[in-house]
């Protein structure tokens, strides 16, 4: 239940050395016909203590065939995270954690670079709940990718809200080819109800 890079450490170690599960947080397992339901893990708070995934595991020459918008046939697609969560409000939202845990520019940089090294990768997909949380961790973002000479195309998920035309063009500049924007009515009533944060005015 929950984040699993820490519980299932615990899990595994607890099933290898036969510990009770009952120990395990953000677990639910069952005996018998009892079914027994854990405390919670706390969320991990500094995302840029959780490693990179270990693709060295993985047959990526597969899984960088993906496609998305504006790749080209020449391009290898890797999906990434560069934070987890969102500090807005939608009703409709799956997201079960409240508030936004943000990576470091270094350590999306770097795990780029390891991806674009080893794996050919010429284009991530950030599938965060929302990359562009903000103009200015945007506006960073982007900064820290020109500086850093990436030379990658990239998409994510923003927002309407900051949909300016500077932002957009350094984030062009940056390498991102796609935003994908939900909007998901175009009635001011219905985004209130929906605790949207937005209006069908707004600019």
């Amino acid at each position: 239940m929950g984040e699993g890079e820490e519980t299932v450490v615990d899990l595994l170690d607890s099933l290898s050395n036969r510990n009770p599960l009952s120990k395990v947080k953000g677990i639910a397992y069952r005996e018998g016909e009892k079914v027994y339901i854990n405390e919670r893990r706390p969320l991990i708070k500094d995302n840029n203590t959780i490693p990179f995934p270990a693709y060295s595991l993985f047959p990526i020459k597969y899984y960088r065939l993906l496609r998305e918008p504006h790749a080209t046939n020449t391009d290898f697609v890797m999906p990434m995270i560069s934070g987890r969560g969102c500090r807005f409000q939608c009703g409709f939202c799956y997201r079960m954690d409240e508030g936004i845990r943000s990576r470091s520019s270094e350590s999306i940089i770097e795990e780029i670079k390891l991806l674009k090294r080893d794996y050919g990768i010429t284009y991530i997909n950030f599938d965060d709940e929302l990359l562009v949380s903000s103009s200015k961790r945007t506006a960073d973002l982007c900064e820290d990718f020109i500086s850093a000479s990436l030379n990658i195309k990239w998409n994510c998920n923003g927002r309407l809200n900051f949909a300016k035309l500077d932002l957009l063009e350094l984030m062009k500049k940056a390498g991102c080819t796609f935003i994908n924007y939900g909007i998901e009515a175009m009635d001011d009533e219905v985004l209130k109800n929906i605790k949207k944060g937005l209006t069908t005015t707004q600019k």
